[in-house]
């Protein structure tokens, strides 16, 4: 195994428990949020969601970004982590601009 291999390796497993982890963290925040009527709880459970979607799209990424070069791509699927980044910076926008209209709306 590679270096570069061997850090894909680690970094897929530390999404995965990061993941799991902040997971449990954004249900116990949406359930005492949903009981308690706090929008500050449930704004970081939908903040925890995003995360967890965004270690789902980043663990994409370097699954993708592993794959051999091929014809169409001779370098390689390596910029498939960058383009997963992207997706998670839209993501983190479009949740902070979602919290902002509940936030005024109550």
């Amino acid at each position: 195994m590679t270096g570069k291999e061997r850090a894909l390796w680690r970094g897929e497993k530390t999404v995965k428990l990061s993941s799991f982890a902040v997971a449990i963290i954004g249900l116990t925040k949406g359930f005492v949020g949903l009981f308690t009527g706090s929008v500050a709880l449930l704004a970081q459970a939908v903040d925890s969601f995003t995360d967890v979607f965004a270690s789902v799209t980043v663990y994409l990424g370097l699954k993708f970004a592993q794959k051999k070069p091929t014809e169409k791509f001779p370098y390689g699927y390596y910029r498939a982590e960058t383009f997963a980044s992207l997706i998670v910076a839209i993501i983190i926008i479009l949740s902070g601009l979602e919290i902002a209209r509940e936030s005024i709306m109550r």
